[in-house]
């Protein structure tokens, strides 16, 4: 065979490949196959229970729990920052837009809020 059949029937399968695939999972949604949709579904289907330093310094800055769900679906996942390879329940930073940083762990069942800081605070918790 010459090169431009062999193109031409690999095209030609290629495209009835993709046709199959559009129909069969146009009405699937993929919103959370990229690893920070997935950690932010995840937190978002469990109850987060506050440690007594994040207790502390939420009411120190007057956070609400709905306010801190915002902030787990609207906070970026700094990976680099991040104690991903923790066992069994690794440690996730997440960035706020208001210079908020919050320090998650999260486990299978629950997840735990360890720390949140806003820079130039006056938060006296230890």
């Amino acid at each position: 065979m010459k090169i431009w059949k062999r193109l031409r029937l690999f095209l030609v399968g290629f495209g009835f490949g993709l046709l199959l695939l559009y129909f069969f999972y146009k009405d699937k949604a993929f919103d959370n196959w990229l690893p920070e949709n997935r950690i932010k579904y995840h937190l978002s289907q469990v109850e987060i229970i506050q440690n007594p330093l994040a207790k502390c310094q939420t009411k120190c800055l007057d956070i609400a729990d709905s306010t801190i769900q915002n902030y787990i679906q609207t906070g970026e996942i700094v990976f680099n920052e991040s104690q991903t390879n923790r066992k069994p329940c690794p440690i996730y930073y997440f960035k706020c837009d208001n210079d908020i940083v919050m320090r998650i762990e999260y486990c299978e069942e629950s997840g735990k809020l360890v720390e949140i800081i806003k820079p130039n605070s006056n938060c006296e918790c230890d």
